[in-house]
């Protein structure tokens, strides 16, 4: 197990989106139609529409226009970063004579007509050059590029099962062309060389002088054997292996997977030499995007899964988790701890989750109801916990994580039936309505910008800064209101008081100080555990200002305490010190800073040293020797300074006693310091 107590320094927090699911403005800019503008206006042979509510992206939540919306909601929600892709047929103009360019899912029509898109392997100079073309116009302002999206869902979900843009499938009910068993594996096959020709050219041109990384994102649930029979064992393993590993394993290794071989053999494309020093080890992180889990068994006749049955049933009639209003997620965090830590020990590169996200049944409700997605924070919840603990207990390297979605939009062939965003989009008027989830991944958002880890210790220095911070500003209150030692017992009573207030407030907030500053957490009774402890050590620490202001008071010394330091001197004592004192009327404020106290303070650069601790005094803001504090005394406040005069001078030559002996003459000087204001 990794002894890291912490998520990475710089770790990314955030929302993503797709250019098509959200711009709208189809021919805005001199944007060409991509794939998917002519999908989404096309019907099936069989005479139904592609998309589940007839709709297309042509004005989806009209990002194109209102960004600037979207980027405020960003801002409000605490995100530090935000993933969205180009449409690259904004990017290069596809009109007749114009140059050959590439793809970003949504795949240039003319790219598909003139020769058959990613059927092809001229797809690959095309997707190159409008790599090149995006680098030099963006490259120094992006850290992060992803080449492809989800290229599983580009291959199967394109060339498979025609439910998706271009919409080939073996099917004739749904497309008049098309051949599922060859064509998604010469699609994936040519996807993998676009991205690695793509990285190459990167590496080689443009990294150095941009400071950027680029790499891949992968869609993956995790499959989990249905029983523990070989059978079922098998499956979650063919699954993960065609699901994940068919581009995972070339691009991190430089093969496909074993598996994937036996089952398509010579249906599979193989990698030239030249191919596989390019491929492997093209992706400088291991881009994620994940929402479910599933039981396996074998007996399925999908090649695109491994030929698995799936399903989330298991043997003894209960399901895995909560069902979403789509079929193919239900809420299990811990198949998502498990798919991020099996994704670390066997690629071995940096995670970037750059997608994650639940589709709540309530979004189908009244927009008032439907603002309260319960179902989505819970999910959030139970996968954002899955994720710190897949850090702190199994070693995980994981650097972001980006909810889909930052709103509601045009969910592909689902149209706008589902809802994943946590920001609900009225599509007639285009206003945002921010979720509940909204307000509560802003808050899990705290936990993601922790940078170090926090003990008890580090807590306790916390508490004593605030607790210095009540000490001298009740002392100062003390000063400024001319408390008399006649009065001082109400007073510490006051101050203790205050105390107690203090350390309860400072309780109470730990929590929230917790979650926006970092913590080392392991799970939450650890959590709970520093909060105990810290409620507990300012209590006694409470008790123990209690116990010696009354100490003090009986003793008949003064109850002005700076942690560690007394600052309390007879007057002869000042005297022989070679003190800066400037008088003031009995019970009020005076000045004093002794030699001793202004060496011990140069000497230690501002540090007090109490016991075993060391307490920060902070210095900047004063000068290293203040000028006296000057009072305007009243009239009345004269004759008792002169009475305190002759008082003094019949002290100091030994003539009087006060009734109470020389300790009740040390009350009459209160110190109001400032060197001693602590942090």
């Amino acid at each position: 197990m990794s002894t890291n107590t912490k998520l990475p320094s710089g770790f990314f927090f955030g929302f993503a989106t797709a250019a098509y699911q959200i711009e709208g403005s189809p021919t805005a800019l001199g944007k060409t139609p991509s794939i998917w503008d002519t999908f989404t206006h096309e019907r099936a042979p069989n005479g139904k529409h592609h998309i589940k509510d007839g709709s297309s992206g042509d004005v989806s939540t009209d990002s194109f226009n209102r960004w600037a919306q979207d980027i405020a909601l960003l801002k409000s929600y605490g995100a530090n970063s935000y993933r969205f892709s180009l449409a690259w047929t904004r990017v290069v103009d596809f009109r007749p004579n114009a140059q050959k360019t590439l793809y970003h899912w949504d795949l240039p029509q003319a790219l598909q007509d003139r020769y058959g898109g990613w059927l092809d392997r001229r797809i690959v100079d095309d997707f190159v050059h409008y790599a090149r073309i995006c680098f030099e116009a963006f490259g120094d302002l992006v850290a992060h590029w992803i080449t492809l999206n989800e290229p599983w869902c580009v291959a199967t979900h394109g060339y498979a099962h025609g439910i998706s843009a271009p919409g080939r499938s073996s099917d004739r009910e749904k497309s008049t062309e098309g051949n599922t068993s060859t064509e998604p594996w010469i699609v994936g096959h040519n996807l993998i060389l676009s991205h690695a020709y793509a990285v190459q050219l990167y590496k080689q041109q443009f990294a150095a002088s941009q400071g950027g990384s680029i790499g891949i994102t992968l869609n993956s649930g995790w499959y989990i054997p249905w029983d523990e029979s070989p059978d079922c064992v098998e499956a979650a393993k063919r699954a993960l292996d065609t699901c994940l590993g068919w581009f995972a394993d070339p691009i991190y290794k430089g093969y496909y997977p074993s598996r994937m071989k036996a089952m398509l053999g010579d249906r599979l494309p193989e990698f030239s030499p030249d191919d596989v020093e390019v491929v492997k080890g093209s992706s400088d992180f291991f881009g994620l995007n994940a929402y479910s889990a599933s039981l396996c068994q074998l007996g399925g006749d999908d090649e695109t899964n491994g030929k698995v049955k799936m399903g989330y049933v298991r043997p003894d009639g209960t399901e895995l988790g909560n069902q979403a209003s789509v079929p193919w997620i239900q809420d299990y965090p811990e198949g998502f701890r498990s798919l991020l830590t099996f994704v670390w020990k066997t690629y071995g590169k940096p995670i970037y989750i750059t997608e994650n996200g639940f589709a709540a049944k309530s979004d189908a409700l009244p927009l008032e109801q439907a603002l309260h997605d319960t179902d989505r924070i819970n999910y959030f919840r139970g996968y954002t916990r899955a994720l710190t603990e897949a850090v702190l207990e199994d070693g995980a390297d994981i650097r972001s994580y980006l909810a889909w979605s930052l709103i509601d939009n045009f969910e592909w062939a689902d149209g706008y039936t589902t809802r994943f965003g946590v920001t609900y989009v009225d599509y007639e008027t285009q206003k945002r309505y921010p979720k509940d989830s909204a307000n509560f991944i802003s808050q899990v958002r705290f936990f993601f910008s922790m940078n170090s880890s926090i003990h008890t210790s580090d807590i306790a220095a916390l508490v004593a800064s605030y607790f210095n911070w009540a000490l001298m500003g009740v002392f100062g209150l003390q000063v400024f209101t001319h408390t008399s030692t006649s009065k001082s017992l109400p007073a510490i009573g006051v101050w203790n008081g205050i105390g107690a207030i203090c350390d309860i407030t400072i309780a109470l907030s730990m929590p929230y100080y917790l979650m926006r500053h970092g913590t080392g957490f392991r799970s939450t009774h650890i959590m709970i555990v520093k909060l105990v402890g810290l409620i507990i050590e300012t209590g006694i620490l409470t008790a123990i200002v209690a116990i010696l202001h009354l100490c003090l008071y009986f003793a008949g010394l003064p109850e002005f305490l700076v942690p560690g330091i007394i600052v309390s001197k007879l007057r002869h004592d000042l005297a022989a010190e070679n003190t800066d004192l400037n008088l003031s009327s009995p019970g009020s404020g005076m000045h004093v800073e002794t030699a001793r106290a202004r060496g011990m303070r140069r000497n230690t650069g501002g540090n007090i040293v109490m016991g075993k601790r060391t307490m920060l005094i902070r210095m900047e803001d004063y000068p290293r020797d203040p000028e006296p504090i000057h009072f305007r005394p009243s009239v009345e406040d004269e004759k008792r300074i002169q009475e305190s005069k002759v008082a003094a001078e019949r002290l100091f030559d030994g003539s009087a006693e006060s009734p109470r002996g020389r300790a009740e003459s040390r009350t009459s000087t209160e110190i109001s310091d400032p060197i001693f204001r602590a942090v």
